[in-house]
């Protein structure tokens, strides 16, 4: 009887221990999520405000057409590509990825029309020029005809520290 009063305890103690680490598991669950759920309405936040500045950038290009005769090329054929961007200048001063815009030979680029509060997915369309290209960084620059636009600014890379996010 005693052996089946200490297993009985035993597993008491067992389901005690294993509920209150289920409630403080809980607990640290419920503390984290918050936490995640105001970083998460933070960067939604920070999309929301940068929005503006983000550009899409369609191209046209033409690219050689291989042939099997030892590789020369026999004709070109034209493609389609697309990419983003973001506005660094308001005088139309577009920064994106040198992949994006290398070879193009028309650049149309679309930017969010915030003249009509109402027609949220109104955009303008520009003529692009690349005007500066870095292959081995993958940056490039791309100017538009265009004033007073939004634009996204950088910070100092001098001020910041290890561990911090960056977007």
């Amino acid at each position: 009887m005693r052996r089946v009063r200490a297993r009985a305890a035993g597993a008491i103690s067992l389901v005690l221990l294993l509920m209150a680490g289920a409630a403080l598991q809980a607990q640290t669950v419920r503390k984290h999520a918050g936490a995640l759920a105001d970083f998460s309405a933070a960067v939604e936040e920070l999309c929301d405000s940068v929005s503006p500045a983000v550009v899409q950038i369609d191209i046209r290009l033409r690219v050689p057409v291989e042939s099997d005769d030892a590789g020369k090329t026999a004709f070109f054929a034209k493609e389609r590509a697309s990419g983003s961007g973001v506005i660094v200048d308001a005088a139309g001063y577009i920064l994106t990825n040198a992949h994006v815009v290398e070879g193009s030979r028309d650049i149309d680029v679309s930017v969010a029309d915030a003249s009509d509060p109402e027609k949220k997915d109104a955009h303008k369309h520009y003529a692009g020029k690349v005007v500066g290209l870095d292959k081995e960084t993958d940056l490039a620059v791309v100017k538009i005809e265009a004033k007073n636009l939004p634009t996204l600014s950088f910070r100092d890379s001098d001020k910041l520290r290890q561990g911090q996010i960056v977007f």
